[in-house]
């Protein structure tokens, strides 16, 4: 018999087989990566605008004084409003810990309008110390 050289039939049927699977699951994955792609952009997005809108009250805090933030309250500042795709949130509250009430309870929720995105919601508590 001769020394033959190649593949037979079965061993490239099942080498295309295979492939096939692989590369079937690899373009799946890849579009759901795709399709979810705008969301995640959207909730960094939002979780920047709540984190601007906390520290703002934090540096109110600290450079006018806790007397500065109103209590209760849900004007959303200035720099919040207008955002193209986001409705922004607010709340402050008095906030009474162990019967001390030197206490705001400030949350902010920005909500994409796209209804495939969620809502990114943060609360920080500002004490008058």
């Amino acid at each position: 018999m001769k020394n033959q050289h190649g593949f037979t039939l079965v061993e490239l049927i099942l080498f295309i087989v295979v492939t096939s699977i692989l590369a079937s699951t690899i373009i799946l994955s890849t579009m759901t990566l795709l399709r979810n792609t705008p969301s995640i952009q959207s909730n960094m997005l939002a979780t920047a605008i709540v984190t601007q809108n906390l520290e703002y009250y934090i540096g109110l805090r600290r450079t006018i004084g806790y007397a500065a933030i109103p209590c209760p309250n849900t004007t959303v500042p200035g720099f919040d409003t207008g955002l193209a795709g986001f409705t922004v949130t607010e709340s402050i509250v008095c906030t009474t810990i162990n019967g001390d009430a030197n206490y705001k309870t400030i949350t902010t929720t920005a909500t994409a309008s796209s209804p495939s995105t969620g809502a990114v919601s943060a609360t920080v508590q500002i004490a008058n110390y």
